[in-house]
């Protein structure tokens, strides 16, 4: 069928994309301290809240949170801008909705 070709073509240039950002973001957490890297692994590739997060490692709920916003802030800079299209871990880039 020949309207099955875009498609294709899009999913494989989709996995291509997605194969080039997964590579900048692991070379962007190179430059992590070791305490922020395990954090954001944790929770954004193992899938555990903050809260779990703080219990694996034995570690201050205030600190993983800290650790996870400094992380995200630095991985910002590394990466040139926010990532995915939302705010990296910095509320002031939120805007408040006008009354």
């Amino acid at each position: 069928m020949a309207l099955d070709a875009p498609t294709a073509t899009r999913d494989v240039e989709e996995d291509a994309w997605s194969r080039v950002v997964a590579e900048q973001v692991r070379t962007a957490m190179g430059v992590l301290s070791a305490t922020q890297r395990e954090a954001l692994t944790l929770a954004y590739y193992g899938g555990y809240t903050q809260r779990e997060v703080a219990a694996l490692t034995g570690t201050p709920l205030g600190t993983v949170k800290t650790r996870m916003l400094a992380g995200m802030r630095r991985l910002r800079q590394e990466l040139g801008g926010p990532v995915g299209g939302g705010a990296l871990g910095d509320a002031a880039t939120v805007e408040e909705p006008r009354a």
